[in-house]
């Protein structure tokens, strides 16, 4: 169960580190405010079961996005694992297991220099992994720690290692 839990939180907190790596909104001054504009994408509900049909080049012999280089892997589990946030159709970032995306000007970036900056991410209320239990900030710091430690083999550290640290404020 650890391994599963892992590979779900690795692949739900990509899109967030992966913001956090990029810097300072590339170099602009330390107060500049950025505005996200309004996406347009309306969340379908889920269905509990059912089938993937996945066919390409190159098998799927399993779900660990992280530890394995194939292409068809990450593929396969982007579709499968909750993200931070995600991208609509034309690339504005929408919510999915957080409040709001973190932004100058809500609050949620606080830029200290050109290369560094501070990221709030407030978790929905109320998240439950499949098995019941509650999903909250630990298991972010969790995934960090885990994608960043040599012993786990994770494919790349890519983002996550330009994180230099965390600080739980709360389990959400």
């Amino acid at each position: 169960m650890l391994g599963t839990r892992f590979r779900a939180i690795a692949l739900a907190f990509v899109g967030v580190f992966a913001v956090v790596a990029c810097g300072g909104g590339g170099g602009g001054t330390p107060n500049q405010t950025s505005v996200l504009p309004p996406s347009t994408y309306t969340a379908k509900a889920g269905v509990k079961g059912g089938q993937l049909i996945y066919s390409d080049w190159q098998a799927v012999d399993n779900l660990n996005g992280f530890s394995s280089s194939a292409a068809t892997i990450s593929q396969v589990t982007v579709m499968l694992w909750l993200s931070l946030w995600n991208y609509d159709p034309t690339n504005v970032p929408v919510p999915d297991l957080i409040t709001q995306i973190p932004a100058t000007d809500n609050g949620g970036v606080k830029v200290i220099d050109a290369t560094h900056m501070d990221i709030t991410i407030n978790l929905k209320s109320g998240l439950k992994w499949s098995d019941g239990s509650p999903l909250t900030t630990d298991d972010v710091i969790f995934t960090w720690n885990a994608i960043c430690d040599p012993a786990t083999g994770s494919a790349s550290t890519i983002g996550y290692d330009h994180i230099t640290s965390m600080e739980k404020k709360s389990d959400t």
